[in-house]
């Protein structure tokens, strides 16, 4: 199966009023747009519908935006990533006595993307491998502090959304299409089984994978080596 065929099958019979594509990075979305519009404009159309094409982030949020009464003011806020970060960097400076040489900007991203994969991966920061170094143990105690934080103000972060949304009674969109995930993690897997429980078709579609040609090469020095993986 080539892209081609992928792509052919995304829009033989796409429901524009009912269905959602959801891609797992913004450039793939991008890019199934730009094929739909040219596929479009070589068949000499003027005008045409636009397919809901969304990255997973960016589908979370909307549909939790959606999802959720605007006055509701007991529902938490869900922040956006500026004032997550910041929240990190505040968290992580007043660390700053124990650990006074951090980057504290590239920290608090570092910190905030893996504090998102440890949430969609289910992984608890009380079990005790977070304990077994010193890295391990000050990032767990700045997860829970964010955490603290975040449940004292009513603040929801995006990564947080996986399970928020999994308790949404309301149905959601009527056809969800993923299309080019590799894998999908528990928190992604327990809101799809929701979403298919609330009444929405889910289905998967898979890229076809490019087979790599490798080949092995000598080098005389470590500076070469490092040259050549550059290039």
């Amino acid at each position: 199966m080539t892209i081609t065929d992928v792509y052919n099958g995304l829009f033989t019979h796409f429901d524009f009023a009912n269905s959602t594509i959801i891609t797992p990075n913004r450039r793939l979305a991008v890019t199934l747009q730009s094929l739909y519009e040219k596929q479009q404009l070589a068949a000499n159309n003027n005008a045409w519908l636009t397919p809901d094409i969304l990255p997973l982030n960016t589908w979370l949020e909307r549909t939790w935006k959606n999802q959720i009464p605007a006055s509701d003011s007991t529902l938490p806020l869900l922040l956006n990533q500026t004032q997550e970060l910041q929240l990190w960097e505040n968290i992580i400076l007043s660390t700053l006595e124990q650990h006074p040489l951090l980057q504290v900007t590239e920290t608090a991203e570092i910190a905030n993307s893996a504090w998102s994969q440890l949430a969609q991966w289910q992984v608890d920061v009380t079990q005790p491998l977070f304990e077994s170094q010193s890295d391990y143990h000050y990032f767990k105690q700045w997860c829970q502090t964010f955490e603290s934080i975040c449940q004292k103000n009513n603040w929801l972060a995006s990564s947080q959304l996986y399970q928020k949304l999994s308790e949404v009674t309301t149905p959601f969109c009527k056809h969800i299409i993923f299309v080019g995930f590799t894998e999908f993690s528990p928190a992604l897997d327990t809101l799809i089984t929701h979403c298919e429980a609330t009444g929405s078709t889910v289905k998967k579609h898979t890229l076809p994978s490019h087979q790599a040609n490798s080949k092995v090469i000598t080098v005389d020095e470590s500076e070469d080596e490092t040259i050549a993986m550059a290039l």
